[in-house]
Order: C-alpha cells, then sequence, then structure tokens
C-alpha cells in the first residue's frame, strides 16, 4: 500500500510538470479536461479535515497575486493550480511586478521595525529605502516600462543595492 501512495505522489508531480509542459504546445481541450480532473482528484486526495480555499478570494491582502479573472477560460485550472501549490501560472506572467508587490508592504514594516529596535548605520537604512523606492516604481509603473531618467536611475540604484542588503533583512 505505500508503494501505491508513493506512486500516486509520483504521477501527481508528473502531472504538475507536464501541466506546465503541455500548456507551452498548446494542448486540445481533451488533454487540459483530463489534467484538470487529474489535478481536481489529486486536489481531494490531499484534503484534510480543513478544507482548503482558494487564495484568491479569502479577502485577505497581498497573498494572492493571481492576474486571472473569474469568468476567464482558464479560471478553473488556476484555481487547482491555486488551491494545490498556493499560487497559478498567471503569476508568472511578470513575476517582477508581482515580486514587487509581495516585498514593498513587508519592506515598509520591516523598516518600522527596524527603526526602533535596531541601530543600523545610515547606509543600511538608504540602502533599504533605496530599495523600497524601487519596488515602488515598478509597482507605480504596473510591470511597465514607462520610467523617466530620473527615475530609471533610482531604479537602477535599488536593484543595485539588494543584492548587498538582501542576508541583512532580519531582526
Amino acid at each position: 500500500m505505500a508503494n501505491t501512495k508513493k506512486a500516486a505522489t509520483k504521477k501527481s508531480e508528473t502531472l504538475l510538470e507536464s501541466d506546465t509542459i503541455q500548456l507551452k504546445v498548446e494542448p486540445s481541450g481533451d488533454i487540459i479536461r483530463e489534467i484538470i480532473d487529474k489535478d481536481i482528484k489529486t486536489l481531494k486526495q490531499k484534503k484534510s479535515k480543513n478544507s482548503k480555499v482558494d487564495v484568491k478570494h479569502i479577502g485577505v491582502p497581498n497573498i494572492c497575486f493571481s492576474l486571472s479573472d473569474i469568468k476567464s477560460k482558464n479560471e478553473k485550472r488556476y484555481k487547482t493550480q491555486r488551491l494545490l501549490r498556493g499560487f497559478d501560472d498567471s503569476e508568472t506572467w511578470t513575476l517582477y511586478y508581482n515580486i514587487a508587490h509581495f516585498i514593498v508592504p513587508r519592506l515598509e514594516r520591516y523598516n518600522e521595525i527596524t527603526n526602533v529596535f535596531l541601530r543600523r548605520p545610515l547606509e543600511a537604512k538608504k540602502d533599504v529605502q533605496y530599495l523600497l523606492t524601487a519596488m515602488k516604481l515598478i509597482i507605480r509603473d504596473q510591470g511597465a516600462d514607462g520610467f523617466t531618467k530620473a527615475e530609471k536611475l533610482k531604479l537602477k540604484k535599488g536593484l543595485e543595492v539588494f543584492p548587498k542588503i538582501f542576508m541583512t533583512l532580519w531582526w
């Protein structure tokens, strides 16, 4: 019986991987329906006592960045993906934009906390502010490249400090 569970788990993992590959080659409707049906079956098998809720529709801000519309022909597949892995493929379309959306409120809160509890060097405070400014520009521009020359410099500076400060973002 343990081997059957392992085989089922491997099969469902393969399904998810093949789902992405098949989408790239635009599968027929029957193949998509088959993938969706198998994903739903896998989801039902994984369900615990606490049933899962689609994160897109629970009203909690900044946890779901799905770009799909409820009327979209892909919404059923995207919902299944969100329930299985916490996000759907539409979130990868402008991934940098979604990452910026994720980072900004957390970085703002990080600044509030660390400015009170830590004695950070002025340079460290400025670097976090450069990154925050860059992320806010990306959000404001909604993933398009419509920055002025001055904004491009701010964006460049913020993105340059990101690897420098990444491992220092803790308190």
